[in-house]
Order: structure tokens, then sequence, then C-alpha cells
């Protein structure tokens, strides 16, 4: 399972590298989803390698909810503000 969370860090630092023609905004939602990813995947290896096996399941997998939440929060928000932006050009 520490395996499992090391290749889930790999994937996350691969994610804003990878060739793409997305606007500012984009590459941010690029970053940010890379960041979450890849401390989510040290927060669930790192979770699996240290933590009674009772617990590792459930924690294990809160971490990845968790970054998997901040990626949500951060496309609310960031649609917010382009949609104010929108507004205030009409």
């Amino acid at each position: 399972m520490v395996l499992t969370g090391i290749l889930l860090a790999v994937y996350g630092n691969v994610i804003p590298k990878s060739v793409s023609r997305l606007s500012a905004k984009g590459e941010a939602l690029e970053r940010v989803t890379g960041w979450a990813t890849v401390l989510s995947g040290i927060g669930y290896a790192a979770i699996w390698a240290f933590a009674p096996i009772e617990i590792a399941a459930v924690a294990s997998m809160s971490a990845v909810v968790i970054g998997f939440v901040s990626v949500v929060g951060y496309c609310m928000w960031l649609r917010s503000i382009l949609g104010q932006a929108e507004r205030q050009s009409h």
C-alpha cells in the first residue's frame, strides 16, 4: 500500500509538467491538482508506513479525499472568480 501512495505522488508530480495548451487559469488548476495529488500520495504512503493497520485504511483514504476535496474547492473558487470577471465586463 505504501507503493500505491508513492505512485500517486509521482503521478501528481507529472500532472503540471505535461505538455498542454491551457490558459493561465488552466495551468494554475493543473499546478494545484498536482500539489494536492503529491501531498495526498505522500500522506497515503506515510500513513500506511507508520500507522497501525486498523487505522491506516480509513486514515489513508481520508488523505486522498482531502486532496480531492481541495481540488474541487479550488475549481469552484476559480469558477466564481471567472464568473465575477465576466459579470463585470458586461
